[in-house]
C-alpha cells in the first residue's frame, strides 16, 4: 500500500522483514489488522504508535480496548516497574491481586449469585477435562 499524500510505501522494509521473520514461527490466529498492515510496532507514546521504520500512526483501535490508557504514560510505567521489581507472574496470592479481585467482586452487579461475581484470571484446568 502506498500513502497517496506522502508517497510512503507501507509497510516499510524493516516492518516487512520483521513480519515475515515472525510469520515463519507464529501459529495461525493473528488478528486481521496485524495481518493486513504487516507492521512491526517499535513503541508507543500516548495514542501514537511508531513502526520499525519510524512511521507514526494514531492508534484508533487502542489494542481493541486493552490500551485505552494509551502507551507509556509515566505513572503507568512507574507502577509496572515497581510491581515487576517485586513479582510479575504466578498463581499465588499477592496483596495487590487480593485487593483487585475484592474490588471487582464489589463492583459486579449485586443480583448475580455470589459465585458468579468471583473474578477468575486463569483456568485451573483445561476446557473439557474432568473435574
Amino acid at each position: 500500500m502506498t500513502h497517496t499524500l506522502r508517497n510512503i510505501r507501507l509497510p516499510g522494509p524493516k516492518s516487512q522483514a520483521q513480519f515475515e521473520a515472525e510469520a515463519r514461527y507464529l501459529a495461525p490466529g493473528t488478528q486481521s489488522v496485524a495481518l493486513f498492515s504487516r507492521l512491526c510496532i517499535d513503541r508507543g507514546e500516548g495514542a501514537v504508535l511508531y513502526d520499525a521504520d519510524g512511521n507514526s500512526y494514531i492508534d484508533l483501535l487502542a489494542g481493541v480496548g486493552v490500551a485505552s490508557l494509551g502507551y507509556a504514560h509515566p505513572k503507568y510505567v512507574a507502577g509496572l516497574q515497581r510491581q515487576i521489581a517485586r513479582v510479575h507472574v504466578g498463581s499465588f496470592t499477592t496483596e495487590h491481586r487480593a485487593a483487585l479481585v475484592k474490588l471487582l467482586a464489589e463492583l459486579a452487579p449485586g443480583d448475580l449469585p455470589r459465585r458468579s461475581r468471583r473474578p477468575c484470571a486463569w483456568r485451573s484446568r483445561a476446557p473439557g477435562t474432568p473435574k
